[in-house]
This record gives C-alpha cells, structure tokens and sequence, in this order.
C-alpha cells in the first residue's frame, strides 16, 4: 500500500508503487539475452532442433487446393527481423530437408551472435 499521505500526494505514490513493481519483477522475471531465448527448447518441439520444425504447407489458388511437406527453418537473426525458410521434401527427400533446414537455422543463428558482437563492441 503506497498511502498519499505517506507519500506526499497521489503521484509521489504512483511513482513509488511502480518503482517497488519494477522492483519485484526484476526479482521474479530471469534476464535471458537474445541468444539464450533463440536457443531455449520449448515443451512443443518435436525436432529436437530449436527453430526447426516438420509441418505441411496447405496452398490454395482459385478452387485448386496443394498440400507441400516441408521442413521448415526460422529465426531472428537481427532485432525485429523474422526470418522463415521452407525445404520442401518432395524435392530433396525427407533426410536432406532436414539436414538443410538445420544448417539454415544455424546459420541466422551465427549471424545473430555476430550483430550482437558487433552492438556491444560500438558500445
């Protein structure tokens, strides 16, 4: 409770208030860099591979619809750049749209590391 009285008026302790909840959250809330978050593995991955997945691609042009098996490769490589990149299996077979999929993502993923060596260096 961050009384007016206490505080000297309704703003003084607004601002208190806040300042004790940055407080907290500092506490409760852990400080992942970018490169921990792009790396952390999340209960719903079923590749193994962070960033990586196996889904189908639905395409609908006029009343034609195709469905495309694709190995599938995003990341961030640069704050507020999404990137996605699709390797379809029909093309290059089930193991090697994998395999593609995985150096794609691994690739953003150093190029991720390098742009955030660079921001801390002009520091």
């Amino acid at each position: 409770m961050f009384s007016d009285n206490t505080y000297g008026g309704i703003k003084p302790a607004l601002a208190a208030g806040m300042k004790r909840r940055d407080e907290i959250l500092k506490t409760l809330t852990p400080k992942y860099s970018r490169q921990e978050n792009a790396s952390r593995m999340t209960k719903r991955n079923t590749s193994g591979i962070v960033g990586v997945r196996r889904r189908v691609e639905i395409t609908k042009r006029g009343d034609k619809t195709w469905e495309y098996e694709v190995w599938e490769a995003s990341g961030s490589p640069r704050p507020g750049e999404q990137k996605l990149k699709r390797f379809y299996i029909s093309k290059w077979g089930e193991d090697d749209a994998k395999a593609m999929a995985i150096e794609q993502r691994r690739q953003w993923e150093e190029e991720m590391k390098e742009y955030d060596r660079k921001i801390k260096i002009n520091k």
